[in-house]
């Protein structure tokens, strides 16, 4: 242990401790990660396989996702051990080694512990082993040939050898070919882009860099990070997913396109259709599901929050169809009129290996909704193709036939200042773990900027007042606020009105499908005036996430679509609730489901009705976090028929009869 506390001042801070158990440098505590750990030995094969560090944290340890199975590798606190399962579950595991160190440095003793479905209890499996692969084995794992579907790559795992940091493409919209050359940088083979057509290579590169730990596009040389970085997707030279290695297997050709026109998904002969009637009774092959995009989906979560209404207004088939045909409604924008689409029930898939993967919208818990509403704007549209951008806006706009919307904007100009609240002022600390060295204290009334921030944590340089130059403070403490942000938000208010109907892909305010009826610059006071206003008047409400906000530091997706539920203030603090449509991805930072903020203040809890904190992907934020975060606003100005979530209560009864019927 006296080792590990590198600082000599008596404590072992976390970072100490991770750094002494992982036997790494300092990255191994870094969000965006280093280390590939290969599983072998495992009497259960599905649980043998590279398992990447992906960037996240799970009680104080990173977490490992191994994209070959589907399985995530994660350190459980009430255990003390290392668990593998097909998710990050604070209840269940499916291999377990107990041990205070890296799953790669199991001392002797420790040994992994396999769950047998013949025993129904965990089995000691000495064979099993943990270990960390070697640069040259992930430079041996490299794929000849990558290609990267810029228009795909947004949330996702991390899916090449060592690549673990993951943004969003937006400077192109195709697939690009990239061929692995000799050079190398940072460890990593560089691979330089390909013209099929001209066979001839580009003067664009991709490579690893070696100091931000994640693959990036440079253009002219490896020098140059022009774009974004972005997670390349392995595929063979044939453009196929690699048929050998266990990681997925070649598509196969299933069948015909089985829908109406002028519905073709991806106009291709390679796709099965499959019924969605099919999801109500037992299927013989696994399903696994592609997201509907987030902008939709977030559109129809957001409808969905008001009880009855696509029953009421948008079903014209009331009952579920023997041959699967259904009609819906749907609002024309260009003809201001409602019209009726006959759309079935096939839904378009692939299969990959002996698993199903749908090309739409999931199906949860056995309700075919979303699936069905997607279609008909699909339809409506032309092609699923067409769905892979947008706004909730325009989706609203055909859903409830309200073409008035708002969309208000915010950004920070100027680097963001803050002053110290706190009468006991505020500690500051060299590194950005609390548990690190003190290294003074600002003192109330002390003016800081700051450099960055994740969650309540703050980089900062002094402007005025006592205390230290620059260090690491926490405007959040024991559940109650210890710093003001003073510098304002530039808010403007745009009123529009949807014209005409647009084509997803191109949707925003250039392709003329809107009319701006007003434009005005308001402040942070009328900003919560309005939502508010908005939340009392029942209109529909979503956000997204600011650019100035780094994701991997606030639990919040890049360019992905939260609905707005509410806005309330509580003994003097604004809170605003917001939902990820995908149940997952939450806000981490003060008043979110798992921090201390609600211990200290049950009155506050009690005012939010905030009783279930769970992890489903609903959470609180304080409006100045929410402001910094998100800092937009879409609504649509469609007063809803009924209050949002007043949805009756289910008998009891009935649950009872369904558990016995089921069982």
């Amino acid at each position: 242990m006296a080792q590990a506390d590198k600082n000599g001042d008596g404590e072992l801070s976390i970072k100490e401790f991770l750094n002494w158990a992982f036997a790494e440098s300092d990255i191994i505590t870094s969000s965006k990660g280093n280390m590939t750990l290969r599983v072998e030995g495992c009497p259960r094969e599905e649980f043998n396989g590279d398992y990447v560090q992906d960037g996240k944290f799970y009680n104080h340890r990173p977490t490992f996702y191994c994209r070959e199975n589907d399985y995530c590798m994660f350190y459980l606190d009430d255990l003390k051990a290392w668990c593998i399962f097909w998710r990050v579950s604070p209840k269940y595991s499916s291999c377990r080694l107990k041990t205070s160190r890296g799953p790669h440095m199991a001392s002797e003793g420790e040994a992994w512990h396999v769950w047998t479905k013949e025993k129904k209890a965990f089995v000691k499996s000495p064979a099993m082993v943990c270990r960390l692969l070697t640069a040259e084995e992930l430079v041996a794992l490299a794929p000849d040939t990558v290609i990267i579907n810029f228009e795909q790559i947004g949330h996702c795992w991390f899916e090449a050898p060592g690549a673990v940091g993951s943004k969003r493409n937006t400077a192109a919209g195709h697939s690009e070919c990239f061929k692995k050359t000799k050079e190398m940088k940072n460890d990593r083979p560089v691979y330089q882009a390909w013209n099929n057509l001209c066979n001839e290579f580009n003067a664009r590169y991709l490579f690893y860099h070696g100091k931000k730990k994640y693959w990036m596009v440079g253009v002219g040389s490896t020098e140059t990070d022009r774009y974004r970085p972005t997670v390349p997707h392995e595929l063979d030279a044939d453009g196929y997913p690699p048929a050998k290695g266990g990681r997925c297997k070649v598509f196969q050709r299933v069948g015909k396109i089985r829908t109406f026109q002028p519905i073709r998904p991806i106009g291709s002969a390679w796709l099965l259709t499959l019924r969605l009637r099919s999801f109500l009774t037992t299927l013989n092959l696994e399903m696994f599901f592609k997201e509907c995009d987030c902008w939709l989906l977030s559109a129809i979560a957001a409808v969905a929050e008001f009880p009855n209404f696509f029953k009421d207004h948008l079903f014209v088939t009331q009952e579920i169809p023997e041959d699967g045909k259904y009609e819906i409604k749907l609002f024309d924008c260009k003809l201001q009129e409602w019209k009726v689409w006959a759309i079935d029930d096939y839904i378009p898939t692939k299969r990959w290996g002996e698993k199903i993967y749908t090309l739409c919208a999931a199906v949860a818990d056995h309700k075919i909704l979303v699936p069905l509403v997607e279609k008909a704007i699909a339809k409506m549209c032309g092609s699923y193709t067409k769905l892979e951008a947008g706004r909730a806006t325009t989706a609203w706009a055909h859903l409830t036939g309200c073409c008035d919307i708002v969309k208000i904007w915010g950004s920070f100009t100027n680097p963001l200042e803050w002053v110290v609240t706190s009468e006991e002022g505020l500690w500051v600390r060299e590194e950005n773990q609390r548990a690190s060295k003190r290294i003074g204290k600002l003192e109330k009334g002390a003016r800081f900027q700051e450099v960055e921030r994740a969650r309540s944590c703050i980089r900062f340089k002094k402007l005025e007042g006592s205390g230290p130059e620059e260090g690491f403070v926490w405007y959040y403490k024991g559940g109650k606020k210890t710093a003001e942000r003073v510098t304002p938000m530039t808010i403007t208010k745009f009123e529009r009105k949807i014209v005409d109907n647009p084509r997803f892909a191109d949707d925003d305010a250039d392709t003329a499908i809107y009319e701006t009826l007003d434009t005005k610059d308001i402040d942070g006071k009328e900003f919560w005036q309005l939502l508010l206003e908005y939340d009392q008047s029942n209109f529909l409400m979503c956000a997204a996430m600011n650019i100035i906000c780094d994701e991997r530091l606030s639990g919040i997706m890049p360019e992905h679509a939260y609905s707005v539920l509410q806005a309330k203030e509580v003994e003097g603090l604004r809170f605003v609730q917001l939902r990820n449509p995908w149940g997952h991805d939450e806000w981490g930072g003060p008043w979110s489901d798992r921090s201390d903020e609600w211990a200290a203040n049950p009155t506050i809890q009690e005012g939010l009705k905030a009783h279930e904190l769970t992890f489903d992907g609903k959470f609180w934020m304080e409006y100045e976090d929410f402001q910094y975060v998100f800092g937009n606003l879409d609504v649509t100005k469609k007063a809803m028929p009924t209050k949002r979530a007043d949805f009756p209560a289910q008998p009891q009864d009935e649950l009872a009869e369904d558990c016995d019927e089921k069982s």
